[in-house]
Order: structure tokens, then C-alpha cells, then sequence
């Protein structure tokens, strides 16, 4: 996994992350560890100007997937309607929230963007709206407010035929045998499904010079060092 990108020298560290995650389009800026020779994390806020004649052979990078957009299903759970409503969608988990909410109107031929609203709950009970360049990362389903969804079928409860009772021939000192109860069908209790707090997303960010010379454009090799699913801790230098 490799990225290149070409940045101004004036960058700090952090900065440098943020450009990452808007490059790639997933991850969190405080996740991602960045070093010269893989070793010693680098601080953020280090100027890349200072490290001009260090990192001209790149730098290493972890905490971050650098491949290409996967294609994953979110479900979209209403969050407020009296009966169960979802839509499940396949989209990219580099997709923005604004890039699920217009495949959202696509799919169900709504015209107005504003009756599909993606949303998280308020610990007050309240809704909250998601930003729409929040990015979709990890996160598999989501809260939906606006127009209906599709209501979730309901399976009918299968009928449990009744048992018919034997009779006997009935013999002077035997009584016949009393025919036998009905069985009830069998009673299930819904159980509610746990709402999933979205995890919250990284923002990019924009960045002024200040009292700094002239910025001259530095291009910068980003490498993962191990592979996407592997982390490594490391001390900062």
C-alpha cells in the first residue's frame, strides 16, 4: 500500500495525517502513527520543513488502510416510526454520509434530500444530524429520519395443529378417557435491538502560514508498513 501526495513544507504532522484521511477517504487522525524508519512516531506538532532532508526517502505509516474503497452493506434503521423499518444498502466504506443519503433517495425515489436524514441519539433523547463529509469508516448501520423506509415483513406465526383425542370402546369397569387439552401455541417476546451509537468520524481541516517563509510544495511517499488489519504502538520521538 502505497500513497503519494504533494503538500506544502510548511505542513505540521498532524496536518500531513488529515490529508491522509481526506486522500483516502477512512480513518481517524488520532489513529494513525507516522515515522521515518518505523521506529519512533513522529510528533504532531513537528513542522515537515524541519524534517525536509529526513523524509526525502518517505515516510512510514500504521493505523490507517491506504487501499482502495471496499463494498459493504449498511442498514439504515428508522429512527422513529411505530413500526420496525430499515433499508439495507451496498456502498463503499470510503462513502460520505451525503453519498448515502443521495443513494438513499435514489433507491426509494425521493426527491427531496432533506426527507433522508441520517442521524444519531442524544443521551437527552434527542436526535443529533450526521455531518454530510463524515465519513463512513466502520460503521454498519445507521439512524434514519425523514420519510418511511421499508417496513421489515413479519413472519406469521405458524398454527400448531390441535392433537385429535383417541377414544376407546367402552367397557363396563373403564370409563372413557377424557379427550385431551389443546396445545397452545408457543409465545415469542420481541427483543430490541440495541441501538449502535455511530462511532464519530475524522475532519479535515485548513491551515494558514504564519510567520513562516515562502511555503514551497514537498512530495512525500507515504508506505504502510505492516498490513492493514496490524497495529503497532510506538513511543513518540
Amino acid at each position: 500500500q502505497q500513497l503519494v501526495l504533494t503538500v506544502v513544507n510548511n505542513l505540521l504532522v498532524r496536518q500531513l495525517k488529515e490529508r491522509i484521511v481526506e486522500e483516502v477517504g477512512r480513518g481517524h487522525v488520532s489513529k494513525i502513527m507516522l515515522s521515518i524508519s518505523g521506529e519512533n512516531a513522529l510528533n504532531d506538532d513537528v513542522a515537515l520543513s524541519s524534517l525536509e532532508n529526513e523524509i526525502q526517502g518517505g515516510l512510514v505509516v500504521m493505523g490507517i488502510d491506504m487501499s482502495k474503497g471496499k463494498e459493504v452493506k449498511v442498514k439504515l434503521v428508522h429512527a422513529a416510526s411505530d413500526t420496525p423499518q430499515s433499508l439495507t444498502l451496498s456502498v463503499l466504506d470510503t462513502s460520505t454520509m451525503l453519498e448515502i443519503r443521495r443513494q438513499v433517495m435514489q433507491r426509494l425515489g425521493e426527491t427531496a434530500l432533506s426527507k433522508c436524514k441520517l442521524v444519531r441519539r442524544l443521551a437527552t433523547g434527542g436526535f443529533q444530524g450526521l455531518a454530510d463529509d463524515e465519513r463512513l469508516n466502520k460503521k454498519r448501520e445507521l439512524l434514519f429520519l425523514g420519510r418511511d423506509l421499508p417496513e421489515q415483513e413479519v413472519k406469521a406465526p405458524v398454527a400448531v395443529a390441535e392433537p385429535v383425542a383417541e377414544t376407546k370402546a367402552a367397557s363396563p369397569p373403564k370409563k372413557a378417557e377424557a379427550p385431551a387439552k389443546a396445545a397452545s401455541p408457543p409465545k415469542t417476546e420481541a427483543k430490541a435491538e440495541p441501538q449502535r451509537s455511530p462511532e464519530k468520524g475524522a475532519t479535515g481541516g485548513t491551515w494558514k502560514a504564519e510567520n513562516t517563509p515562502v511555503p514551497r510544495e514537498l512530495q512525500v511517499k507515504i508506505t504502510h508498513l505492516l498490513e492493514a488489519d496490524q497495529e503497532m504502538h510506538l513511543g513518540v520521538s
